[in-house]
């Protein structure tokens, strides 16, 4: 997962595809987790479903579409992804260590 977060967004979204979610007036809520690419038990594992939606990670609300961006700038020496999410309209809290694949 180390490699994948430094390796930047599109890196990320090639293993974790995400999709905007707009609300019935149009606003943007988050992104849905689409899926997990190859299911992934190490992704998996920790709680991160598809369907999901991304909330924040690490305390940053993505509360426009370019605050992603602006996001990987701000976790690049981050050892956990800390994730806020909604699955089925709950909210969900998940811990997924940033880790340095051998």
């Amino acid at each position: 997962m180390g490699r994948v977060v430094a390796a930047g967004p599109g890196a990320l979204l090639a293993v974790v595809p995400l999709a905007p979610v707009l609300d019935a007036k149009r606003r943007f809520r988050g992104f849905r987790i689409v899926r997990i690419h190859d299911n992934s038990p190490e992704i998996l594992a920790y709680g991160v479903h598809p369907g999901d939606m991304v909330v924040s990670v690490n305390g940053i609300r993505i509360v426009r579409p370019d605050h992603m961006l602006a996001l990987f700038k701000r976790i690049g020496n981050a050892t956990e992804l800390d994730l806020r999410l909604t699955r089925a309209g709950r909210a969900v809290r998940v811990r997924v260590p940033i880790v340095d694949e051998p």
